[in-house]
Order: structure tokens, then sequence, then C-alpha cells
């Protein structure tokens, strides 16, 4: 199942009524959004905390030295 499909499961489980009567009030369009709003986030999240962090070069050579060399 893809997070598409997922999230629309799991919305349709906290707002069963989207299938039967789908007009918004105030109060479902704060709920739509919150819902929304949160699984966004932690997905991001979740993303952002996946990506490979940058490897730093060691502060004993320059980058000179990585790319051409240490000459001894």
């Amino acid at each position: 199942m893809s997070k598409k499909e997922y999230f629309w499961n799991y919305l349709l489980q906290k707002n069963p009524r989207l299938l039967e009567d789908p007009h918004f009030t105030t109060a479902s369009i704060k709920k739509f959004f919150d819902i929304v709003y949160g699984k966004g986030h932690d997905d991001g999240y979740v993303a952002a905390s996946e990506m490979q962090k940058p490897t730093y070069r060691s502060s004993s050579t320059s980058i000179f030295e990585e790319i051409f060399g240490i000459k001894k």
C-alpha cells in the first residue's frame, strides 16, 4: 500500500462521513487540516532524518591535499 493510499484510509477511518456526506463544516475542516498537516509533518520529518548526512573532510588535510594528494 502506498503512502497516499495509507493516508486516505487513515483519513477515512478518522472521518467516515467523507464517504457518505463530503460537505465540510467549520469544525470538520479544522479536523481535516490537523490530520493532513500532522501526517505531512511526520512524513517530512522521517524523510529528512533518512537523508544521508554529508561527510566532512578531516581537519588535518585541506581540500587541495585531498584532491592532489600530500607531497612528502
